[in-house]
C-alpha cells in the first residue's frame, strides 16, 4: 500500500468510530429525554389520568431514565481512546505526505501494529 491508500483506510477508521460514539450518545440521551418526558407529563396533567394510567406512566419513565445504567461506558472510552490513536497516527501520515517521502518500512511496520491495537485489524 502506498501513503494515500494509509491516508484513506485511516480517515474512513477515524469516521466510522466517530460514528458509533456520536450514535450511542445520541441513542441515551434520546432514550433518556423520553423517561423525563413521561414523567413529566404525570406530573403537569396528573387530573386527566386515570392512577393506573399515571402509574404507568411513571414506571415508564423510571425505565427509560434506568437504561442509562446499561450504556456501555468503557466501551465509549475504548472507542475514544481508538480515535486518538487513529488521530495521531493520522497527522504522521499527514506530515509524511507533506514531506513526498517514500513509505519507510518502519513507519509502515508501525501504521499496521497501531491499526491493529486500535480498530484489532
Amino acid at each position: 500500500m502506498d501513503l494515500l491508500e494509509y491516508e484513506d483506510v485511516v480517515k474512513t477508521a477515524l469516521a466510522r468510530q466517530r460514528a458509533a460514539v456520536r450514535t450511542t450518545l445520541w441513542y441515551a440521551i434520546g432514550i433518556f429525554a423520553l423517561g423525563v418526558a413521561a414523567i413529566i407529563i404525570t406530573h403537569l396533567v396528573p387530573h386527566t389520568l386515570v392512577p393506573d394510567d399515571q402509574r404507568l406512566l411513571m414506571t415508564v419513565g423510571g425505565t427509560f431514565i434506568s437504561t442509562l445504567s446499561g450504556l456501555p461506558i468503557l466501551q465509549l472510552n475504548k472507542d475514544r481512546d481508538r480515535i486518538g490513536a487513529l488521530e495521531i497516527l493520522d497527522r504522521v501520515l499527514d506530515r509524511a505526505s507533506a514531506s513526498q517521502s517514500p513509505l519507510d518500512v518502519r513507519l509502515e511496520e508501525r501504521i499496521w501494529k497501531t491499526l491493529d491495537r486500535s480498530l484489532g485489524i
